[in-house]
């Protein structure tokens, strides 16, 4: 049995030899865990926090292009409306 450590949410991607995944530990990284020898690989750290809330990650089988999401900024917005209707 394969197990991937630290694995969160919809952050993975199948390929064909593995799968890429979000490592959640204190410094979140995306790894690689290889089906064929069972071994985990950090393949790369995320600058900033994985955006826990639109979790996404995306192999591309063309030529390997990789999409993730992160949080850059958090930011709220309250506007005071007067005489609404």
């Amino acid at each position: 049995m394969l197990i991937m450590a630290n694995f969160t949410g919809r952050h993975g991607a199948v390929v064909e030899n593995g799968v890429y995944y979000l490592d959640a530990t204190a410094k979140p990284a995306i790894a690689f865990l290889d089906v064929n020898n069972g071994r985990t690989t950090r393949v790369f750290d995320l600058e900033n926090r994985p955006a826990t809330q639109a979790p996404g990650l995306a192999i591309s089988s063309v030529d390997g292009t990789m999409l993730y999401t992160q949080l850059d900024a958090l930011s709220r917005d309250f506007m005071l409306v007067e005489n609404f209707r």
